[in-house]
């Protein structure tokens, strides 16, 4: 049932030269199962234990949507549709951003340019930004996170 919350909790590469971001897959999900409607993992290569911890937590009402080979346009319908998306920096957002959809985004420390410093990026003017402290904690935007959702999702 609606609303369809997508989230995606990992990206990027784990190598020297790349920014790999990444919020804690429990953490997330203590945050999402209080919301009402359908959870719709869009997390590309989720990982067996992943899954698990998913299917667990969210008691029958999660899909995932990355189980096959999807494509961009795939992954355009599908930010299209959703009611919601919450993840940290990917390439979701942007296509999400090209369809004129709000988004939920999860933003690393150190930030990546187009997330800047501030409430708000130049870049995606209508997403949220929940920040991860220089402590490398979630704290803090994790609590902002529940304070908005708690606001539209009543």
């Amino acid at each position: 049932p609606p609303p369809y919350i997508g989230f995606t909790h990992r990206a990027g590469l784990v190598e020297p030269g790349y920014l790999y971001k990444e919020v804690e897959l429990d953490q997330l999900l203590k945050v999402l199962i209080e919301l009402p409607g359908t959870l719709i993992c869009m997390q590309r290569e989720l990982e067996n234990e992943e899954r698990q911890v998913i299917q667990s937590g969210c008691c029958g009402r999660e899909m995932f949507f990355q189980d096959t080979d999807m494509d961009i346009e795939d992954s355009l319908a599908m930010m299209c549709v959703l009611d919601d998306y919450i993840a940290v920096s990917n390439t979701n957002l942007h296509l999400r951003a090209s369809v004129n959809k709000e988004a939920r985004v999860l933003v690393t420390n150190p930030p990546d340019y187009r997330w800047g410093t501030e409430d708000k990026s130049p870049w995606f003017p209508s997403f949220n930004l929940y920040r991860q402290a220089f402590d490398m904690t979630w704290e803090s935007g994790i609590k902002k996170l529940v304070k908005d959702l708690s606001n539209v999702y009543r």
